[in-house]
């Protein structure tokens, strides 16, 4: 397993080739809306429920599922920025999300949030 830190958010490579991230989620670093991450959340086990007053939804690791190691799209590197995140899909395409607000995810535009 991998793992790198960015600012408020970490990331973990497993073997298989799936991302976790966890930490904030202000400018997507979860791949994925804060709806969705709630959402996500409230379809965990009893125990988690009866104890998520107490976490942020933020702070339980999600998968990103862009990458589907069913079909192949393993991820194989990854890599943190402040508020951002990098992944490297089977040694080819990279991938890149999160805060965007000076072009540093690298996708020739400028956005505050890079949510996919």
């Amino acid at each position: 397993m991998d793992v790198k830190a960015g600012l408020y958010h970490s990331v973990g490579l497993t073997n298989a080739g799936e991302i976790y991230v966890w930490g904030s989620n202000q400018f997507s670093q979860h791949g994925i809306s804060n709806n969705q991450l709630k959402e996500n959340a409230n379809n965990l086990n009893d125990f988690l429920k009866q104890n998520l007053e107490f976490f942020s939804s933020a702070m339980l690791p999600s998968v990103v599922d862009c990458f589907d190691i069913k079909l192949n799209k393993k991820v194989t590197h990854i890599a943190c920025g402040y508020e951002f995140v990098f992944a490297v899909q089977n040694n080819k395409i990279l991938y890149s999300w999160g805060r965007n607000t000076h072009g540093q995810c690298g996708i020739g535009s400028v956005s505050n949030i890079v949510e996919e």
